[in-house]
């Protein structure tokens, strides 16, 4: 490495540069301010318990500025460098201060010697120590300095000068004052109820002869009766409880409503009032859910008045007279008969209630309630199974209707719950029709079987049924009874049912009513529509029997008995008997019998009624040529009716069975005995000759 020598002459001359340089720049220095801020309370500095008030706090610029240099250029500039500039004060807070203004107080410039006023808004803590306080207030402010270059000077902002500073507070009871606390929980939207408060007595002094009034505004009404309470007397640190009364409008929001509570008593002085502001929380909440509706209706059904008045004779007519209704069409008389079923709701209370009562009602007047079951106290929590009786006027469909609940809430008063709606069924048939066998005839007595499904998800128990028929039909067996019926089981009913002789065939509408209980609902009434055949009036007979003796070579006598098993009377009978070759009926034409013609024999047997019987008898003949057996014959009934139309039956196929005859019939017998004559009568001849 080379080193660089330098002379000493020519370093003598490099200081001397450098000394010239230095004398030539111009002297630099900086003033500083010193700004301190005195902060007190505007007033005595005396704050109370539960104060909720406005504080005032005084901000003095105390500011000082040292080596100022004073002269003609300067005298301006000592105002501006001494002036906290873009001056905020922000009070913080804390126990047992706590601040309700949320933003910093903007004071702006504050010369030196000056004062500034900020105002927050505080809370005391009620239940705060009494004593002194040191309370911390933070003030932001922009700082001016000065710098001076030579024989000019310069100035400088430094903003975010942030100092915290201390003022004093002394927290104190007043002669009179009181706290109010609700210890009852939140008001319910649309329903009456009580205000539970714990008042203090706060204040340094006794209260007497107070009257505490409470004051709501909408959506909370005052109850008239119970707006106000009597203290008689209040000691200081004393706490009593009051109540209050109110009602809550069922459009309120679930949340607090402000209100005032308001003391006035008496002093030496004179009256005093107090007020102190709360709030109450409302909840919009239900009192209670609907988890299930279930309904078991059936439509009413129009009847004649005639069948409606059978209801007398079957024990029932207290039930069914509120069921019916009399209507006319044209000239005859009808009934409306209406259902009566159950609608189940179950539900689940939200809250304890004490004796309810639930209400089930319609817009719809051909539904309506008999009843309003009392369901008495529930716990929260708990589901309860209300069963309303509604008698049914109306048609198949869905009906909305409308469930609600009264109970007596913790006050005493009635309290009615707002309304929830509900859906109900009324459908075509609980119990289905499967099968109708019918043997119902005019003129006729006969059986009617029904047979009914239970066509619901439950059982029906004690089903007792009754039949309504027309008036030319009587019930000699009227009422029927099934034990149970399951789901989807099946039943017969059986009626003995008997047609009047003036009736005309043709199907007609039957009614059965069924009484019946599904669970613990009772007397359940429906009506069933039962479609039935009665057949009209028609002519039948037939044969009982065949009975006689018929041999070969022989006549004998044949006994046909005949049955009129149809409806109609037959008048002027005559039975008429058709035989073929071998057999002939005995008195008919030889000749006919020669050609093979077959000749009827009638027997006049006069007038049949339907199930009457007869017996018409005629002589067969049969001829030496008939073999052994049963030989065929034809038998029709020729008659007049009942308009006096002749008419003939159908012909109807019988037998006649020829037998082997005797060995010693009657004349052979008879010709045995003729010889037996003769040879005795010949002997006894000669022997009367030998003697002569």
């Amino acid at each position: 490495m080379n080193q660089i020598k330098i002379s000493v002459g020519y370093s003598k001359y490099i200081v001397l540069v450098l000394i010239a340089f230095i004398l030539t720049i111009p002297i630099t220095y900086a003033i500083e301010p010193q700004i301190d801020f005195q902060v007190s309370v505007a007033g005595d500095g005396k704050l109370y318990l539960g104060d909720d008030t406005a504080l005032t706090l005084l901000i003095e610029n105390e500011a000082k500025i040292t080596d100022f240099p004073a002269n003609e250029n300067t005298s301006q500039l000592l105002t501006l460098l001494t002036t906290a500039k873009d001056v905020r004060v922000e009070l913080e807070g804390g126990y047992p201060i706590s601040v309700e203004t949320a933003n910093a107080q903007i004071i702006g410039d504050l010369p030196a010697g000056r004062t500034a006023s900020a105002t927050f808004r505080v809370k005391i803590d009620e239940n705060a120590p009494l004593g002194e306080y040191s309370i911390p207030v933070e003030i932001s402010y922009t700082k001016v300095s000065l710098s001076a270059v030579g024989s000019n000077y310069l100035l400088s902002y430094s903003g975010a000068q942030k100092v915290t500073e201390y003022f004093k507070i002394k927290i104190a009871k007043k002669d009179y004052d009181f706290s109010a606390k609700v210890v009852s929980g939140p008001l319910k939207a649309g329903r009456e109820g009580k205000v539970d408060l714990v008042i203090e007595n706060v204040g340094e002094k006794d209260i007497k002869d107070a009257v505490v009034f409470l004051n709501v505004s909408a959506p909370i009404l005052p109850n008239p009766d119970a707006i106000s309470t009597y203290i008689s007397e209040l000691k200081a640190g004393e706490k009593i409880s009051v109540s209050f009364k109110v009602f809550v409008s069922d459009k309120a929001l679930s949340q607090d409503y402000p209100a005032s509570l308001t003391l006035k008593f008496s002093t030496n002085s004179g009256q005093i009032a107090i007020s102190k502001q709360i709030g109450l929380a409302v909840e919009k909440g239900k009192v209670f859910s609907v988890s299930k509706v279930e309904s078991f209706l059936t439509p009413a059904k129009s009847i004649q008045s005639s069948q409606a008045t059978q209801a007398v004779s079957i024990g029932q007519s207290s039930l069914l007279s509120s069921l019916m209704q009399t209507q006319s069409q044209s000239s005859t008389q009808f009934v409306t008969m209406a259902s009566r079923g159950v609608v189940s709701v179950e539900f689940e209370s939200q809250e304890d209630l004490q004796n309810v009562v639930a209400i089930l009602s319609f817009d719809n007047q051909a539904l309506q309630p008999e009843n309003t079951p009392y369901i008495g106290n529930i716990k929260k929590g708990e589901k309860k199974i209300a069963l309303f009786y509604v008698k049914s006027m109306a048609p198949a469909g869905s009906y909305r209707g409308s469930f609600l609940l009264k109970y007596r809430n913790e006050l005493g008063s009635e309290v009615a719950t707002p309304q929830e709606f509900v859906e109900v069924e009324v459908s075509p048939s609980l119990i289905g029709i499967e099968k109708v066998e019918s043997q119902l005839g005019v003129g006729l007595k006969g059986d009617l079987r029904v047979s009914l499904k239970n066509k619901i998800d439950y059982a029906l128990e004690s089903v007792e049924l009754y039949i309504f028929v027309p008036s030319f039909i009587t019930t000699l067996s009227q009422s029927s009874y099934l034990q149970k019926l399951n789901p989807n089981d099946v039943g017969e009913a059986k009626f003995r049912l008997s047609v009047s002789e003036d009736a005309l065939g043709g199907y007609y509408r039957l009614y059965i009513l069924a009484k019946y209980k599904i669970g613990n609902a009772e007397d359940l009434l429906s009506i069933i529509e039962v479609p039935v055949f009665v057949a009209p009036k028609f002519s039948a007979f037939e044969v009982l029997s065949v009975d006689g003796e018929l041999y070969p070579d022989s006549t004998g006598e044949i006994a046909v008995k005949i049955k009129n098993s149809g409806s109609a009377v037959a008048k002027n009978a005559v039975v008429e008997l058709q035989v073929s070759p071998p057999l002939s009926v005995a008195g008919v034409s030889s000749i006919a019998s020669m050609i093979g013609v077959s000749q009827p024999g009638v027997y006049f047997v006069g007038t049949m009624n339907p199930g009457d019987t007869a017996v018409a008898k005629f002589r067969i003949e049969a001829s030496k040529d008939a073999g052994i057996g049963f030989y065929p014959a034809t038998i029709t009934l020729g008659f007049e009716n009942e308009d006096g139309y002749k008419q003939k039956s159908n012909p109807i196929t019988v037998s006649i069975e020829v037998k082997e005859g005797p060995l010693l019939n009657f004349v052979t017998i008879t010709t045995l005995a003729l010889i037996s004559f003769a040879i005795i009568a010949i002997v006894r001849f000669a022997r009367k000759r030998r003697k002569a």
